[in-house]
């Protein structure tokens, strides 16, 4: 994860949850495939989808109907946040390829939410889970 000011960016790999029939408890990190996700602060609240690139591009860009924009705007809207967030969404795991794309862009934006610098968003006892306000 890279922190800059007002925006950071994170990487979240893609993942393989059933290695072996009648396993689905063991599972893996795919770190040569994942999204990577750029988030902004705005002072506007909400969040805004500005972009989806890489090997899938055409998916929705109102945050109400993407994982990544869902998940941002849980958290903005949980902690009632007077601010919001844009985000760009990289996809480097391709659509139904049962390597966690959709779970991939979810929690990408998870460990910007936390930085320590306060820049966007910290949390209580360093879990993502633990939002507070700044």
């Amino acid at each position: 994860m890279t922190v800059s000011g007002a925006s950071a960016t994170a990487f979240a790999p893609a993942s393989v949850g059933n290695v072996a029939v009648g396993f689905d408890v063991l599972g893996l990190s795919v770190t040569a495939l994942g999204d990577r996700v750029r988030a902004v602060r705005r002072p506007e609240p909400g969040v805004a989808i500005r972009s989806v690139a890489g090997v899938v591009h055409d998916l929705p860009l109102v945050a109400e109907r993407n994982t990544a924009g869902m998940a941002v705007l849980a958290m903005q809207r949980s902690l009632d946040l007077p601010f919001g967030f844009d985000l760009d969404i990289e996809k480097g795991i391709p659509l139904g390829s049962g390597l966690g794309g959709s779970a991939a862009s979810a929690v990408a934006p998870s460990p910007m939410m936390r930085t320590t610098k306060g820049s966007l968003v910290r949390t209580a006892g360093g879990h993502s889970t633990n939002w507070r306000k700044l």
